[in-house]
Parts: C-alpha cells; structure tokens; sequence
C-alpha cells in the first residue's frame, strides 16, 4: 500500500561564490511519480536538476539531468547532459562548452541494476585544452553493456598537438 506520493517542481536560487545561481529541481515526469514510499521504504524516486551556476572559474550547467530509483528492478539509472566551461587564463579555454550526454529517460546513459553496472553510454562533445594540446570530441560515444560484456568507442576525436600538427581519428 502506497503510504505517501509526492511531485513538484521547487526552483532554488543561491550564491556560488559571487554569482547568484538558480537551479530548479523536479520530482518526477510525465511517466513517473517523484517519490513514492510504500510501507515505510522507497518504492521509487526520480529528480531532475536544471540550471545553471558559476563558480570560482568553472560554468556548469545541468539540462534535464536526472537520477532515478526502481525498487521492483532494483535499479538506479542517470540521464540528461552536463556542460562544462572554464574561463580563460592566458589566453587559453581549459573546458570550452564540453559538453556529456547521458542519454533520456527511456534510453538512460548509466544503468545500475542490483549493485552492478548494466549499461553504459555517454556521448562528448566541446573541447579542451591541456599543455597546448587540444582534444575535440564530436559525437564521441562510449557505450558499454554488461549482458554482451561489449566495449564500444564510436565518433570522432580530433587533437592538436601543436598550432600546426592535427590528428583526427
């Protein structure tokens, strides 16, 4: 028996540092109820987070990244995207809108089912900039899955070592 159910949205603003921030978090979707508890345990939990904050040099910004529980399936699962900027110093962009997608909510980017990594999929996109070498990662996918015990790395990466020598594979 269900004993508590509970959906909503909740927008909070802050201070990170200097800047004001705002994040908004939801519970549930339009498939899902936020939390519900049933004999006094969590049967279910999903929350979205959505915003934006600057913090000493780092942006980051949350796009419908989501976190959900399934008692039944025993299963955890994560989606959405996270983008990721650093503010210039000397001239160089350390993180320049990298960008991690974690897939949606029919198709989650990490799977967790009993304590063990079911499924594994992330795409990258943006660039970053180390030691004068810069990597370039469009639609870099990594997908794993467990049941086939299959790695695979799909997408393109480009990388500059110097201003003159690129590599793209």
């Amino acid at each position: 028996r269900v004993l508590f159910r509970s959906d909503g949205k909740a927008t909070f603003s802050f201070k990170a540092g200097k800047n004001s921030a705002q994040m908004t978090v939801t519970l549930g979707s339009s498939a899902k109820p936020g939390l519900v508890i049933k004999d006094g345990a969590i049967d279910s939990f999903l929350a979205t987070v959505d915003g934006k904050f600057d913090i000493l040099k780092l942006s980051a910004e949350a796009k419908g990244l989501s976190v959900g529980y399934d008692k039944a399936k025993a299963e955890f699962v994560i989606y959405g995207a996270v983008v990721l900027s650093t503010q210039a110093q000397g001239g160089v962009q350390v993180l320049k809108n990298l960008e991690v997608s974690l897939g949606n909510e029919k198709t989650p980017g990490i799977v967790i089912e009993g304590g063990s990594l079911k499924r594994l999929n992330f795409k990258i996109n943006g660039e970053v900039n180390l030691f004068k070498i810069t990597a370039t990662p469009e639609d870099l996918e990594v997908s794993y899955d467990a049941t086939e015990s299959e790695l695979k790395i799909t997408g393109k990466l480009t990388v500059t070592l110097a201003p003159k020598l690129t590599l793209t594979r």
